[in-house]
């Protein structure tokens, strides 16, 4: 009996923590169970450094929880080590050979962002522990900033950038990206999300 209440007490606290709004623990926001193995095999075997979470799991992470089916993480100035649990599929993109979630590491050039936003989203991202493993995570600031190229795009993918960039604002309200040097186009877009 001390099993299952110890049980049901831990499902309680995960769906308390899904419910709110605002930074989670990473862990909690994956509802998925083969993105969370991914994940969990990821940080296992990438070292800490200069790399961040951002994307669907960042946005999960930082507002109401959305199901995401890939793990985006950006990366600079690092070289991808071997990742004993994934098989590259693509340049900046593995396949976690279990369960077949794909994780892209992603350089400023895939992002089409500035090496200088890359790097100050990542020195000023959310730290958390993850089995004893430093965890980086894209600060909403730097959520926002690093979707508006793409939420430009008149795509599935932009409405979607667009409807996380939305969620951020609800959550953390407006974000003062006037020291990003951020393109007048990304700022007349960020203008218009506000209004």
């Amino acid at each position: 009996m001390v099993k299952k209440d110890k049980i049901i007490s831990e499902i309680l606290k995960e769906v308390s923590y899904l419910k709110k709004n605002g930074i989670k623990n990473i862990q909690f926001a994956i509802f998925n169970d083969y993105v969370k193995q991914a994940f969990l095999d990821f940080i296992k075997e990438m070292p800490e450094g200069e790399w961040a979470v951002i994307g669907g799991l960042a946005v999960s992470t930082l507002t109401k929880p959305r199901e995401t089916q890939d793990i985006d993480i950006t990366i600079i100035g690092i070289t991808i080590p071997k990742l004993p649990s994934f098989k590259r599929i693509r340049p900046s993109a593995f396949e976690h050979k279990k369960t077949g979630v794909e994780v892209e590491l992603l350089k400023p050039e895939v992002i089409n962002q500035p090496d200088e936003l890359v790097k100050k989203a990542i020195d000023n991202a959310i730290v958390q522990e993850v089995n004893q493993k430093r965890v980086k995570i894209v600060s909403p600031k730097f959520l926002i900033a690093l979707k508006l190229e793409r939420a430009l795009q008149k795509t599935r993918e932009g409405y979607q950038d667009r409807t996380d960039i939305l969620s951020v604002l609800e959550t953390y309200g407006k974000q003062d990206l006037s020291d990003l040097n951020l393109p007048q186009e990304q700022l007349d877009l960020y203008k218009e999300l506000l209004s």
